[in-house]
């Protein structure tokens, strides 16, 4: 059986060197490399291509692990990703899984429970069993939820009524002449209040605004609740 080829990115080196020792005597894994930084990681995994990397989530800034995992996957997407944590912080742990981590440890867990998910993780029953995965996609749908419900009422607090209303009508897939002809105006005019909400949420797009409404079902949520 080939060895299993790991990375180790920490920003402490004694945990760094702990890790590499203490692994380095496990007959079917092989260190093959380590960092100290998210861009360090990147840069080495890219280059070394390892099967498993032990990546800290909290380096450079609170979730410059996560990105460097992002990025790894963008080249290395078969390359299994195990968040390395001094707390287990769930909110932090359900964005790595979000971006494609596989598992966590924290630190303080024994080199057995480290081992274990370093097997786990390369095995065709990667993350354990099927309700612990339904558990991590469900937390992963809540976040993403919650993220969505934020901007939607980011949006909805920055618009008047009469841009509320006309979010309401493009959600509901009108054209900017239907509605212009609906409330008597030009359509110069509908495309003229299409800018201002847009200048008011820093320029996003129109699309991008209609498209986070719709996903939420904002509106009809919002005339539910009126009823």
């Amino acid at each position: 059986m080939d060895k299993i080829r790991i990375m180790i990115v920490d920003d402490m080196e004694e945990i760094r060197n702990y890790l590499c020792y203490t692994l380095k005597n496990e007959h079917n894994i092989e260190v093959v490399a380590s960092a100290s930084s998210g861009k360090e990681a990147y840069d080495i995994a890219v280059k070394k291509k390892p099967d498993v990397i032990l990546m800290d989530i909290q380096m450079e800034s609170d979730t410059s692990g996560i990105a460097a995992g992002k990025k790894i996957l963008n080249v290395l997407p078969s390359t299994k990703l195990i968040a390395l944590t001094m707390y287990v912080d769930s909110e932090k742990i359900t964005d790595a899984y979000m971006v494609g981590f596989v598992d966590f440890i924290a630190k303080n867990y024994s080199i057995v429970e480290i081992i274990t998910a370093i097997q786990n993780a390369i095995s065709p029953n990667a993350l354990s069993n099927d309700v612990e995965k339904i558990i991590i996609n469900e937390m992963i749908k809540l976040k993403i939820q919650q993220k969505q419900f934020i901007a939607c009422m980011q949006i909805i607090s920055a618009c008047s009524k009469s841009e509320f209303g006309l979010l309401q009508h493009l959600c509901e897939g009108m054209k900017y002449k239907d509605i212009a002809k609906q409330r008597c105006v030009e359509e110069v005019t509908v495309r003229s209040m299409v800018t201002r909400i847009s200048n008011k949420l820093s320029n996003m797009s129109i699309k991008k605004i209609v498209s986070l409404l719709q996903k939420c079902n904002f509106f009809e949520t919002f005339n539910n609740l009126k009823q």
